[in-house]
Protein backbone atom coordinates (compact mmCIF):
# COMPACT_ATOMS: atom_id res chain seq x y z
CA UNK A 1 0.00 0.00 0.00
CA UNK A 2 2.93 2.29 0.22
CA UNK A 3 3.24 2.76 -3.35
CA UNK A 4 1.03 3.19 -6.61
CA UNK A 5 1.81 -1.16 -6.93
CA UNK A 6 0.44 -2.38 -10.23
CA UNK A 7 -2.71 -0.57 -10.24
CA UNK A 8 -2.07 2.80 -12.55
CA UNK A 9 0.62 0.85 -13.94
CA UNK A 10 -0.71 -1.71 -15.26
CA UNK A 11 -3.58 -0.09 -17.18
CA UNK A 12 -0.79 2.39 -18.64
CA UNK A 13 0.84 -0.52 -19.37
CA UNK A 14 -2.07 -2.03 -21.14
CA UNK A 15 -2.69 1.21 -23.50
CA UNK A 16 1.15 1.48 -24.43
CA UNK A 17 1.36 -2.12 -25.85
CA UNK A 18 -2.43 -1.33 -27.35
CA UNK A 19 -0.78 2.02 -29.25
CA UNK A 20 2.29 -0.30 -30.27
CA UNK A 21 0.27 -3.39 -31.23
CA UNK A 22 -2.43 -1.19 -33.22
CA UNK A 23 0.76 0.09 -35.18
CA UNK A 24 1.95 -2.60 -36.21
CA UNK A 25 -2.11 -3.91 -37.20
CA UNK A 26 -1.94 -0.98 -39.47
CA UNK A 27 -0.47 -2.98 -42.16
CA UNK A 28 -0.39 -6.75 -40.63
CA UNK A 29 -2.71 -9.74 -41.59
CA UNK A 30 -6.11 -9.64 -40.09
CA UNK A 31 -6.37 -11.48 -37.30
CA UNK A 32 -8.70 -9.58 -34.33
CA UNK A 33 -11.68 -11.87 -34.12
CA UNK A 34 -12.74 -11.73 -38.02
CA UNK A 35 -10.98 -11.79 -41.49
CA UNK A 36 -11.42 -8.41 -43.02
CA UNK A 37 -13.05 -10.25 -46.01
CA UNK A 38 -12.63 -7.56 -48.10
CA UNK A 39 -13.08 -9.99 -51.33
CA UNK A 40 -10.47 -9.58 -54.52
CA UNK A 41 -11.07 -7.40 -57.06
CA UNK A 42 -10.49 -8.12 -60.40
CA UNK A 43 -8.47 -4.99 -62.26
CA UNK A 44 -11.23 -2.59 -63.59
CA UNK A 45 -14.23 -4.47 -61.52
CA UNK A 46 -16.37 -2.16 -59.42
CA UNK A 47 -15.49 -1.81 -55.91
CA UNK A 48 -17.27 -4.13 -53.33
CA UNK A 49 -16.75 -4.53 -49.82
CA UNK A 50 -18.31 -7.90 -48.22
CA UNK A 51 -19.33 -7.40 -44.92
CA UNK A 52 -18.57 -10.97 -42.74
CA UNK A 53 -21.26 -11.83 -40.52
CA UNK A 54 -22.21 -9.57 -37.57
CA UNK A 55 -22.05 -11.65 -34.27
CA UNK A 56 -25.86 -12.47 -33.42
CA UNK A 57 -26.83 -12.01 -29.56
CA UNK A 58 -27.45 -14.72 -27.87
CA UNK A 59 -25.10 -17.20 -29.92
CA UNK A 60 -23.19 -18.33 -26.60
CA UNK A 61 -26.23 -18.38 -24.41
CA UNK A 62 -25.74 -21.89 -23.32
CA UNK A 63 -22.53 -21.70 -22.30
CA UNK A 64 -21.86 -21.25 -18.84
CA UNK A 65 -19.31 -18.86 -17.27
CA UNK A 66 -15.51 -19.94 -17.99
CA UNK A 67 -14.11 -20.37 -14.40
CA UNK A 68 -10.78 -22.02 -15.95
CA UNK A 69 -9.86 -18.90 -17.86
CA UNK A 70 -11.69 -16.63 -15.63
CA UNK A 71 -8.82 -18.09 -12.85
CA UNK A 72 -6.14 -18.22 -15.24
CA UNK A 73 -6.67 -14.10 -15.92
CA UNK A 74 -7.11 -13.47 -12.37
CA UNK A 75 -3.89 -14.96 -11.44
CA UNK A 76 -2.12 -13.76 -14.26
CA UNK A 77 -3.18 -9.89 -13.23
CA UNK A 78 -2.86 -10.93 -9.42
CA UNK A 79 0.77 -12.41 -10.11
CA UNK A 80 1.88 -9.17 -12.03
CA UNK A 81 0.40 -7.10 -8.65
CA UNK A 82 2.06 -8.91 -5.98
CA UNK A 83 5.28 -9.32 -8.23
CA UNK A 84 5.97 -5.61 -8.88
CA UNK A 85 5.11 -5.43 -5.16
CA UNK A 86 7.73 -7.83 -4.43
CA UNK A 87 10.24 -6.05 -6.65
CA UNK A 88 10.06 -2.46 -5.54
CA UNK A 89 9.04 -2.57 -2.03
CA UNK A 90 12.06 -3.41 0.11
CA UNK A 91 9.41 -3.56 3.50
CA UNK A 92 7.32 -5.94 1.68
CA UNK A 93 10.46 -8.68 1.06
CA UNK A 94 11.63 -8.26 5.00
CA UNK A 95 7.94 -9.20 5.89
CA UNK A 96 8.07 -12.62 4.80
CA UNK A 97 11.08 -13.53 7.01
CA UNK A 98 8.48 -14.10 9.25
CA UNK A 99 5.99 -17.08 10.38
CA UNK A 100 3.73 -16.61 7.25
CA UNK A 101 0.41 -17.64 9.13
CA UNK A 102 0.58 -15.70 12.13
CA UNK A 103 1.97 -12.82 10.46
CA UNK A 104 -1.05 -12.97 8.11
CA UNK A 105 -3.62 -13.04 11.16
CA UNK A 106 -2.10 -10.25 12.72
CA UNK A 107 -2.16 -7.92 9.91
CA UNK A 108 -6.04 -8.70 9.07
CA UNK A 109 -6.60 -8.48 13.04
CA UNK A 110 -4.94 -4.99 13.10
CA UNK A 111 -7.25 -3.65 10.47
CA UNK A 112 -9.52 -0.45 11.46
CA UNK A 113 -11.02 3.15 10.57
CA UNK A 114 -11.17 4.17 7.29
CA UNK A 115 -8.04 5.69 6.17
CA UNK A 116 -4.28 3.95 4.89
CA UNK A 117 -2.33 7.13 4.52
CA UNK A 118 -1.92 6.76 0.91
CA UNK A 119 -1.67 9.09 -1.29
CA UNK A 120 -5.29 10.20 -3.20
CA UNK A 121 -3.68 9.12 -6.64
CA UNK A 122 -3.68 5.60 -5.40
CA UNK A 123 -6.47 5.49 -3.63
CA UNK A 124 -8.93 6.94 -5.79
CA UNK A 125 -7.56 6.63 -9.10
CA UNK A 126 -5.12 3.57 -8.75
CA UNK A 127 -7.22 1.28 -6.96
CA UNK A 128 -10.52 2.15 -8.82
CA UNK A 129 -8.03 1.04 -12.07
CA UNK A 130 -7.78 -1.94 -10.70
CA UNK A 131 -11.38 -2.91 -9.51
CA UNK A 132 -12.14 -1.98 -13.12
CA UNK A 133 -9.74 -4.41 -14.74
CA UNK A 134 -10.90 -7.11 -12.52
CA UNK A 135 -14.51 -6.41 -13.67
CA UNK A 136 -13.62 -6.88 -17.27
CA UNK A 137 -11.48 -9.82 -16.77
CA UNK A 138 -14.95 -11.55 -15.66
CA UNK A 139 -16.77 -10.09 -18.45
CA UNK A 140 -14.53 -11.21 -21.11
CA UNK A 141 -15.33 -15.19 -19.28
CA UNK A 142 -19.07 -14.40 -18.95
CA UNK A 143 -20.29 -15.83 -22.44
CA UNK A 144 -24.02 -15.22 -22.26
CA UNK A 145 -23.85 -11.47 -21.84
CA UNK A 146 -20.63 -10.77 -23.96
CA UNK A 147 -22.67 -9.11 -26.67
CA UNK A 148 -24.38 -6.77 -24.53
CA UNK A 149 -23.75 -2.71 -25.34
CA UNK A 150 -24.20 -0.09 -22.89
CA UNK A 151 -27.78 0.94 -22.82
CA UNK A 152 -31.01 0.49 -20.14
CA UNK A 153 -31.36 -3.36 -21.26
CA UNK A 154 -31.95 -5.61 -18.31
CA UNK A 155 -29.27 -7.81 -19.89
CA UNK A 156 -26.66 -4.85 -20.29
CA UNK A 157 -26.91 -4.27 -16.14
CA UNK A 158 -26.73 -7.94 -15.33
CA UNK A 159 -23.68 -8.58 -16.07
CA UNK A 160 -22.64 -5.56 -15.32
CA UNK A 161 -23.66 -6.92 -11.61
CA UNK A 162 -22.51 -10.13 -12.02
CA UNK A 163 -18.77 -8.48 -13.08
CA UNK A 164 -19.26 -6.30 -10.42
CA UNK A 165 -19.38 -8.95 -7.60
CA UNK A 166 -16.40 -10.48 -9.10
CA UNK A 167 -14.68 -7.22 -8.61
CA UNK A 168 -15.53 -7.29 -5.31
CA UNK A 169 -14.65 -11.01 -4.66
CA UNK A 170 -11.19 -9.78 -6.72
CA UNK A 171 -10.79 -6.65 -4.36
CA UNK A 172 -11.29 -8.84 -0.98
CA UNK A 173 -8.61 -11.53 -2.08
CA UNK A 174 -5.65 -8.66 -3.03
CA UNK A 175 -6.40 -7.60 0.29
CA UNK A 176 -6.72 -10.57 2.66
CA UNK A 177 -6.60 -13.71 0.33
CA UNK A 178 -3.53 -16.42 0.63
CA UNK A 179 -1.72 -14.28 -1.71
CA UNK A 180 -2.32 -10.69 -0.97
CA UNK A 181 -1.06 -7.63 0.84
CA UNK A 182 -2.00 -9.07 4.12
CA UNK A 183 0.17 -12.05 3.40
CA UNK A 184 2.98 -11.26 1.29
CA UNK A 185 4.06 -8.42 3.84
CA UNK A 186 1.79 -7.83 6.15
CA UNK A 187 1.19 -4.60 5.24
CA UNK A 188 -1.88 -3.72 7.32
CA UNK A 189 -0.02 -4.79 10.40
CA UNK A 190 2.17 -1.61 10.33
CA UNK A 191 1.11 2.38 10.64
CA UNK A 192 -0.92 3.73 8.91
CA UNK A 193 -2.11 1.20 6.37
CA UNK A 194 -5.08 -0.40 8.98
CA UNK A 195 -7.63 1.56 6.91
CA UNK A 196 -10.50 -0.47 4.94
CA UNK A 197 -10.59 2.77 2.16
CA UNK A 198 -9.42 0.56 -0.41
CA UNK A 199 -11.95 -2.32 0.71
CA UNK A 200 -14.65 0.05 -0.45
CA UNK A 201 -13.15 1.97 -3.40
CA UNK A 202 -11.86 -0.55 -5.10
CA UNK A 203 -15.13 -2.17 -5.92
CA UNK A 204 -17.23 0.56 -6.08
CA UNK A 205 -15.23 3.34 -8.15
CA UNK A 206 -13.93 0.23 -10.38
CA UNK A 207 -17.39 -0.24 -11.40
CA UNK A 208 -18.46 3.33 -12.32
CA UNK A 209 -15.26 3.04 -14.14
CA UNK A 210 -17.00 -0.16 -16.66
CA UNK A 211 -19.79 1.84 -16.77
CA UNK A 212 -18.00 4.68 -17.99
CA UNK A 213 -16.13 2.75 -20.30
CA UNK A 214 -19.12 0.91 -21.98
CA UNK A 215 -20.80 4.61 -22.71
CA UNK A 216 -17.77 5.78 -24.64
CA UNK A 217 -17.19 2.45 -26.26
CA UNK A 218 -21.19 2.76 -27.89
CA UNK A 219 -21.09 6.74 -27.93
CA UNK A 220 -17.43 7.88 -29.22
CA UNK A 221 -15.54 4.64 -30.34
CA UNK A 222 -18.59 3.54 -32.47
CA UNK A 223 -19.24 6.63 -33.96
CA UNK A 224 -15.66 7.16 -34.75
CA UNK A 225 -15.41 3.80 -36.47
CA UNK A 226 -18.55 4.60 -38.60
CA UNK A 227 -16.65 7.62 -39.60
CA UNK A 228 -13.23 7.17 -40.17
CA UNK A 229 -11.76 3.27 -41.97
CA UNK A 230 -8.05 3.96 -40.65
CA UNK A 231 -7.39 0.89 -38.65
CA UNK A 232 -4.57 2.04 -36.81
CA UNK A 233 -7.11 5.05 -35.46
CA UNK A 234 -9.70 2.92 -34.84
CA UNK A 235 -7.13 0.98 -32.75
CA UNK A 236 -5.43 3.79 -31.03
CA UNK A 237 -9.08 5.34 -30.15
CA UNK A 238 -10.40 1.43 -28.57
CA UNK A 239 -8.00 1.15 -26.69
CA UNK A 240 -7.01 4.50 -25.44
CA UNK A 241 -10.87 5.37 -24.71
CA UNK A 242 -11.29 1.68 -22.37
CA UNK A 243 -7.56 1.27 -20.92
CA UNK A 244 -8.82 -0.83 -18.15
CA UNK A 245 -10.78 -3.50 -21.35
CA UNK A 246 -7.68 -2.98 -23.04
CA UNK A 247 -5.33 -4.46 -20.31
CA UNK A 248 -8.20 -7.33 -19.10
CA UNK A 249 -7.69 -8.28 -23.00
CA UNK A 250 -4.03 -8.20 -22.71
CA UNK A 251 -4.08 -10.94 -19.16
CA UNK A 252 -6.33 -13.10 -21.83
CA UNK A 253 -3.44 -12.70 -24.70
CA UNK A 254 -6.00 -11.21 -26.83
CA UNK A 255 -5.69 -8.21 -29.28
CA UNK A 256 -5.76 -5.04 -26.62
CA UNK A 257 -8.84 -3.23 -28.78
CA UNK A 258 -10.60 -6.85 -29.20
CA UNK A 259 -14.25 -6.48 -28.72
CA UNK A 260 -16.70 -9.19 -28.48
CA UNK A 261 -19.49 -7.65 -30.01
CA UNK A 262 -18.52 -6.68 -33.20
CA UNK A 263 -15.72 -7.27 -35.81
CA UNK A 264 -12.54 -5.82 -35.48
CA UNK A 265 -10.72 -2.94 -36.30
CA UNK A 266 -9.82 -3.46 -40.00
CA UNK A 267 -13.01 -5.51 -41.18
CA UNK A 268 -16.04 -3.03 -39.16
CA UNK A 269 -17.40 -1.43 -42.02
CA UNK A 270 -18.17 2.27 -42.08
CA UNK A 271 -22.15 3.76 -42.35
CA UNK A 272 -20.71 4.09 -46.21
CA UNK A 273 -20.40 0.63 -46.76
CA UNK A 274 -23.44 -0.61 -44.88
CA UNK A 275 -26.81 -1.35 -46.75
CA UNK A 276 -30.19 -1.51 -44.76
CA UNK A 277 -29.64 -5.16 -45.64
CA UNK A 278 -26.67 -5.98 -43.84
CA UNK A 279 -26.96 -7.22 -40.18
CA UNK A 280 -26.37 -5.21 -37.38
CA UNK A 281 -22.87 -5.25 -36.16
CA UNK A 282 -23.66 -4.24 -32.75
CA UNK A 283 -26.67 -6.81 -30.90
CA UNK A 284 -30.11 -5.79 -31.38
CA UNK A 285 -31.58 -3.69 -28.82
CA UNK A 286 -34.66 -5.81 -28.43
CA UNK A 287 -34.09 -6.64 -24.47
CA UNK A 288 -37.16 -5.90 -22.76
CA UNK A 289 -36.51 -2.88 -20.33
CA UNK A 290 -35.94 -2.79 -17.08
CA UNK A 291 -39.33 -1.21 -16.24
CA UNK A 292 -42.43 -3.01 -16.59
CA UNK A 293 -45.87 -2.26 -17.13
CA UNK A 294 -46.61 -4.24 -13.63
CA UNK A 295 -45.69 -3.30 -9.96
CA UNK A 296 -41.86 -3.46 -9.84
CA UNK A 297 -42.46 -3.65 -5.81
CA UNK A 298 -44.49 -6.26 -5.86
CA UNK A 299 -42.05 -9.01 -7.11
CA UNK A 300 -39.86 -10.66 -4.48
CA UNK A 301 -36.33 -10.86 -4.97
CA UNK A 302 -33.42 -13.78 -4.67
CA UNK A 303 -31.05 -11.82 -3.17
CA UNK A 304 -30.18 -8.01 -2.07
CA UNK A 305 -27.11 -6.09 -1.19
CA UNK A 306 -27.24 -2.84 1.20
CA UNK A 307 -25.42 -0.27 1.71
CA UNK A 308 -26.10 2.25 4.51
CA UNK A 309 -25.10 5.40 6.25
CA UNK A 310 -25.17 5.83 9.71
CA UNK A 311 -25.39 7.81 12.90
CA UNK A 312 -24.91 5.68 16.24
CA UNK A 313 -26.26 7.83 19.77
CA UNK A 314 -25.91 6.91 23.74
CA UNK A 315 -22.58 5.32 24.26
CA UNK A 316 -21.54 4.57 20.86
CA UNK A 317 -21.54 8.46 18.56
CA UNK A 318 -20.04 7.19 16.12
CA UNK A 319 -20.66 8.65 12.20
CA UNK A 320 -19.92 5.57 9.04
CA UNK A 321 -21.75 3.38 6.96
CA UNK A 322 -21.96 -0.39 6.43
CA UNK A 323 -23.08 -2.82 4.02
CA UNK A 324 -25.17 -5.87 3.89
CA UNK A 325 -26.28 -9.26 1.93
CA UNK A 326 -29.52 -10.48 2.31
CA UNK A 327 -30.44 -13.96 0.87
CA UNK A 328 -34.13 -14.31 0.39
CA UNK A 329 -35.20 -18.05 1.30
CA UNK A 330 -38.97 -16.84 1.39
CA UNK A 331 -40.90 -13.35 -0.50
CA UNK A 332 -40.99 -12.08 3.25
CA UNK A 333 -37.99 -13.54 5.39
CA UNK A 334 -34.37 -13.04 4.97
CA UNK A 335 -31.14 -13.83 6.39
CA UNK A 336 -28.93 -10.92 6.41
CA UNK A 337 -24.87 -10.87 6.99
CA UNK A 338 -23.46 -7.37 7.35
CA UNK A 339 -20.27 -5.75 8.25
CA UNK A 340 -19.62 -1.78 9.00
CA UNK A 341 -17.32 0.41 10.86
CA UNK A 342 -17.44 3.79 12.07
CA UNK A 343 -15.76 6.94 13.65
CA UNK A 344 -16.20 7.60 17.65
CA UNK A 345 -16.95 10.92 18.19
CA UNK A 346 -16.94 11.23 21.96
CA UNK A 347 -13.46 10.16 22.53
CA UNK A 348 -11.32 11.66 25.75
CA UNK A 349 -8.87 14.23 24.95
CA UNK A 350 -5.82 13.33 22.98
CA UNK A 351 -7.55 10.16 22.27
CA UNK A 352 -9.31 8.69 18.68
CA UNK A 353 -10.99 5.58 18.01
CA UNK A 354 -13.17 3.62 15.96
CA UNK A 355 -15.82 0.31 16.07
CA UNK A 356 -15.78 -2.50 13.28
CA UNK A 357 -18.77 -4.57 13.19
CA UNK A 358 -20.02 -7.89 11.77
CA UNK A 359 -23.26 -9.69 12.38
CA UNK A 360 -25.91 -12.12 11.00
CA UNK A 361 -29.40 -12.65 11.92
CA UNK A 362 -33.54 -12.73 10.30
CA UNK A 363 -35.39 -10.03 8.60
CA UNK A 364 -38.78 -9.73 8.19
CA UNK A 365 -40.26 -7.77 5.53
CA UNK A 366 -44.33 -6.59 5.53
CA UNK A 367 -44.64 -7.03 1.95
CA UNK A 368 -47.82 -5.34 0.00
CA UNK A 369 -48.47 -3.82 -3.20
CA UNK A 370 -47.62 -0.75 -2.59
CA UNK A 371 -43.52 0.82 -3.14
CA UNK A 372 -43.76 1.34 1.13
CA UNK A 373 -42.35 -1.98 2.68
CA UNK A 374 -41.51 -1.77 6.56
CA UNK A 375 -39.11 -4.19 7.90
CA UNK A 376 -37.57 -5.55 11.08
CA UNK A 377 -34.95 -7.49 11.87
CA UNK A 378 -32.87 -9.58 15.02
CA UNK A 379 -28.90 -9.82 14.39
CA UNK A 380 -25.82 -10.96 16.45
CA UNK A 381 -22.05 -10.85 16.01
CA UNK A 382 -19.36 -9.14 17.26
CA UNK A 383 -17.99 -5.59 17.43
CA UNK A 384 -14.26 -4.43 17.81
CA UNK A 385 -13.14 -0.73 19.69
CA UNK A 386 -10.08 0.15 18.68
CA UNK A 387 -8.48 3.62 20.45
CA UNK A 388 -5.28 5.53 19.79
CA UNK A 389 -4.16 7.91 21.94
CA UNK A 390 -1.45 10.65 20.77
CA UNK A 391 1.05 12.16 23.15
CA UNK A 392 1.17 15.98 21.73
CA UNK A 393 4.52 16.82 22.88
CA UNK A 394 6.48 13.48 21.85
CA UNK A 395 4.43 14.20 18.41
CA UNK A 396 5.27 17.81 18.24
CA UNK A 397 8.93 17.32 18.82
CA UNK A 398 9.41 14.72 16.34
CA UNK A 399 7.92 16.40 14.03
CA UNK A 400 10.34 19.11 14.57
CA UNK A 401 12.68 16.67 13.98
CA UNK A 402 11.64 15.88 10.68
CA UNK A 403 10.65 18.32 9.08
CA UNK A 404 6.69 17.59 9.78
CA UNK A 405 4.04 15.08 10.82
CA UNK A 406 3.90 13.51 7.18
CA UNK A 407 7.46 12.78 7.36
CA UNK A 408 7.70 10.89 11.00
CA UNK A 409 8.72 7.45 9.38
CA UNK A 410 5.97 4.70 10.37
CA UNK A 411 7.81 3.04 12.23
CA UNK A 412 8.80 5.46 14.62
CA UNK A 413 4.49 5.50 15.21
CA UNK A 414 5.23 3.47 19.00
CA UNK A 415 7.13 6.79 20.00
CA UNK A 416 4.35 9.61 20.01
CA UNK A 417 1.44 6.64 20.14
CA UNK A 418 -0.27 4.18 21.71
CA UNK A 419 -3.06 2.04 20.76
CA UNK A 420 -5.47 -0.21 22.39
CA UNK A 421 -8.44 -2.27 21.45
CA UNK A 422 -10.97 -4.40 22.69
CA UNK A 423 -13.44 -7.01 20.86
CA UNK A 424 -16.86 -8.46 22.28
CA UNK A 425 -20.22 -9.93 21.24
CA UNK A 426 -23.41 -8.29 20.03
CA UNK A 427 -26.87 -8.65 19.55
CA UNK A 428 -29.65 -6.24 18.35
CA UNK A 429 -32.85 -5.31 16.52
CA UNK A 430 -34.41 -3.02 14.38
CA UNK A 431 -36.76 -1.41 11.87
CA UNK A 432 -37.17 0.63 9.13
CA UNK A 433 -39.22 1.78 6.07
CA UNK A 434 -38.10 0.85 2.36
CA UNK A 435 -39.13 3.18 -0.64
CA UNK A 436 -39.05 1.48 -4.66
CA UNK A 437 -37.98 3.26 -6.87
CA UNK A 438 -37.51 0.84 -9.49
CA UNK A 439 -37.45 -3.19 -8.84
CA UNK A 440 -33.94 -3.34 -8.72
CA UNK A 441 -33.14 0.31 -6.60
CA UNK A 442 -34.54 0.79 -3.38
CA UNK A 443 -34.51 3.35 -0.60
CA UNK A 444 -34.20 2.91 2.91
CA UNK A 445 -36.29 6.03 3.92
CA UNK A 446 -35.17 5.66 7.52
CA UNK A 447 -33.79 2.52 9.82
CA UNK A 448 -33.17 2.85 13.36
CA UNK A 449 -30.59 -0.12 15.39
CA UNK A 450 -30.32 -0.80 18.87
CA UNK A 451 -27.30 -3.01 20.00
CA UNK A 452 -26.18 -4.29 23.05
CA UNK A 453 -22.27 -4.71 23.46
CA UNK A 454 -20.74 -7.38 26.12
CA UNK A 455 -17.70 -5.03 26.41
CA UNK A 456 -15.75 -3.64 29.25
CA UNK A 457 -14.86 -0.18 29.52
CA UNK A 458 -11.65 0.95 27.63
CA UNK A 459 -9.76 3.87 28.86
CA UNK A 460 -12.90 4.77 30.44
CA UNK A 461 -14.57 4.51 27.09
CA UNK A 462 -17.84 2.71 28.24
CA UNK A 463 -19.95 1.13 25.43
CA UNK A 464 -23.04 -1.02 25.67
CA UNK A 465 -25.84 0.23 24.22
CA UNK A 466 -26.14 2.38 21.28
CA UNK A 467 -29.07 3.48 18.62
CA UNK A 468 -27.67 4.05 15.21
CA UNK A 469 -30.09 5.86 12.78
CA UNK A 470 -29.45 4.28 8.80
CA UNK A 471 -30.27 5.57 5.47
CA UNK A 472 -29.14 4.45 2.27
CA UNK A 473 -29.70 2.32 -1.01
CA UNK A 474 -30.28 -1.08 -1.25
CA UNK A 475 -30.12 -3.39 -4.89
CA UNK A 476 -32.62 -6.22 -5.45
CA UNK A 477 -31.42 -9.34 -8.21
CA UNK A 478 -33.88 -12.05 -9.68
CA UNK A 479 -36.62 -10.14 -9.68
CA UNK A 480 -35.81 -8.22 -13.09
Amino acid sequence: MNTIHARALTCALGVLLGTFAAFAQENATPADGAADNEGSQQPGAPQTTTLPPAPRRGFNEREGVRWGTLMRDSAVFLGVQQGFRLATEEGTREALKGPFFADWGNAIGAMHGWTDKDPFYVNYIGHPLMGAVSNYIWINNDPEYQLVEFGTSRRYWMSRLRSAAFGFVFSTVFEIGPASEASIGNVQSKYPAQGFVDWVITPTLGFALVIGEDALDRYLVVKFEDKHKNAFMRAMVRSWAAPDRTFANILRFKQPWARENRVGVKAYPTLKERSYTDAPILPDKSDEPMEPSDHPWSLPSKFDVDFHASVGVMDAQCQGAAGAMLFNFKPDLSIVLDGGGCKLSNMPTNFSGDLLGTSGGVRYTFLNHTRFQPYAQVKTGVVKMYQREVNPAALAALAKFWGGEDKIPNNEFHLWAKEYDSTAPLIGAGAGVMLGLTRAIWLRLAGADYTHVWMDPLNGHRLRDSVAITSGFELRFGNW
